[in-house]
Order: C-alpha cells, then structure tokens, then sequence
C-alpha cells in the first residue's frame, strides 16, 4: 500500500485516471483501477480485506489532496517528503 501510494503521489496519469473514474464513471478505468487496488490488497481475511479497503480509500484521497495548491490536510503538508512519511509511519503502525 505504501508503494502505491507513493506512485499516486507521483504519477499524473494514474491521478488522472481515478479521477476520471471517479467523475466519469468510465466502467473500464474503474475496473482496471479496482483490479490494481484488489493486487495490492489481496491477502488475508475478509476482516482484513475490510480494513485494508478503507486504508487504500483514505491513501488514494491524500495522494489526490497532495496535488492541490495548498496540499495541507489536518497539519500534514503532503507536497513535501516528511508530510508523506508521516503517512506512511501511520499506515504501517495500523496494519502492525
């Protein structure tokens, strides 16, 4: 998830590509898009499935947030290194 999350901070067309998922409901970009996420996801129980969804949600959201003018999100600058590691500390201490 951590990887994943860096490539969506990095790569304009993966951005462009959920969000034109998002606005436009493009069926095949969003199943190819479900099938990325479902790779990175894909272990584990259905609890743990659950979890890991709302986790890759919330990544998805602020790597989308980080390329906004102002890319502070609850204190968190996202446009810099140490914003995202603060991130990516959290997410790897909540699938301990």
């Amino acid at each position: 998830m951590i990887h994943e999350f860096d490539e969506q901070c990095e790569n304009i067309e993966l951005q462009g590509n959920i969000f034109w998922s998002l606005s436009e409901r493009r069926k095949k970009t969003a199943e190819s898009l479900e099938n990325r996420f479902r790779n990175v996801i894909n272990d584990g129980t259905n609890e743990d499935q659950v979890s890991k969804a709302l986790i890759m949600a919330g990544l998805t959201y602020l790597a989308m947030y980080s390329q906004k003018e102002n890319p502070v999100f609850l204190g968190i600058d996202l446009s810099t290194k140490e914003g995202k590691d603060i991130i990516k500390d959290a997410v790897r201490e909540i699938l301990k």
